[in-house]
C-alpha cells in the first residue's frame, strides 16, 4: 500500500453485495493495507478508479 493520504476516495459498505459491486468499479488493485487498528474488522480494498485512488471498507457480517 502506498501512503494512505494518496486515497481520496472511500466507498463504504454495509453488505458483502455491495463491496463485491464495488470491487467492480476499479481499473486496478493494490497491494491491501498493512496494519490496522487492532479492533477494526472491517475488510479493505484498495485501487483506482479512473485517476483516483480509492479504499473501499467493507463493514463485517452480522
Amino acid at each position: 500500500m502506498s501512503d494512505p493520504q494518496a486515497y481520496t476516495v472511500s466507498w463504504i459498505c454495509a453488505i458483502t453485495a455491495e463491496s463485491v459491486a464495488a470491487r467492480a468499479f476499479l481499473d486496478e488493485e493494490h497491494v491491501g493495507p498493512r496494519q490496522v487498528a487492532q479492533y477494526d474488522n472491517n475488510s479493505y480494498i484498495l485501487g483506482k478508479i479512473g485517476s483516483y485512488n480509492a479504499v473501499i471498507a467493507a463493514l463485517p457480517d452480522g
